[in-house]
């Protein structure tokens, strides 16, 4: 369409028009790991440090990062609502965030309930972490520079898929922008697409 236009001398400034397919895949896309491997990891650290299995299940819950994650504490915790309130260290200019999680029952149940979340230094976490992924996920473990964020993306990847790739809500619970979880982890493939308007379009 771009180059039509342009043909009879109109110039398009917008990247709206293009004759062109979107580029669908994301910049993590391929760093998917099944729910089954997930839960093996975790096994995996509750049989060697309860601390580092506990804070990898926080972390894959509630998309929290390192800092947020071993500066919790249980006062943090409002046991009407089960959520927890954390906060991000400020990072390249950004001031420090205070942020909403929501805990789900299995994970607020094995929670303590005072004191500190996790007692565990990140350099000894992140060794456990590197130790797990070489086991259990070899294909991908050289791909993961950050142990511990691997939770923060497995978070995205598997909520994307629970709810059809809607990015507004996971964007909610994970404190991302719509534009960061599209440019790191693509669009729904087309058979989602396709059966999510087969389902739906009926219904309008």
């Amino acid at each position: 369409m771009r180059n039509f236009l342009k043909s009879k001398g109109i110039v398009v400034e917008t990247s709206d028009v293009s004759g062109e397919l979107e580029d669908d895949a994301g910049e993590y896309a391929d760093l998917y790991v099944s729910k089954e491997k997930i839960y093996e990891i975790l096994a995996w650290l509750k049989e060697r440090n309860y601390e580092a299995y506990l804070a990898s299940k926080f972390a894959y819950k509630t998309a929290s990062r390192l800092t947020a994650t071993l500066g919790a504490w249980a006062s943090f915790i409002n046991h009407e609502e089960h959520t927890i309130t954390i906060f991000e260290k400020s990072i390249k200019g950004k001031a420090k965030r205070k942020l909403k999680k929501w805990l789900p029952e299995d994970l607020y149940d094995e929670l303590p309930k005072k004191g500190r979340l996790f007692v565990i230094k990140p350099y000894d976490l992140n060794k456990l972490l590197r130790q797990a992924y070489k086991e259990i996920i070899p294909e991908v473990a050289e791909r993961i520079p950050m142990p511990f964020h691997f939770w923060r993306h497995m978070f995205a990847q598997h909520m994307l898929r629970a709810c059809q790739w809607n990015y507004g809500l996971v964007a909610s619970l994970g404190h991302w922008s719509l534009e960061t979880l599209r440019r790191y982890y693509g669009m729904p493939p087309q058979e989602v697409i396709k059966q999510f308007g087969m389902e739906t379009l009926p219904k309008i």
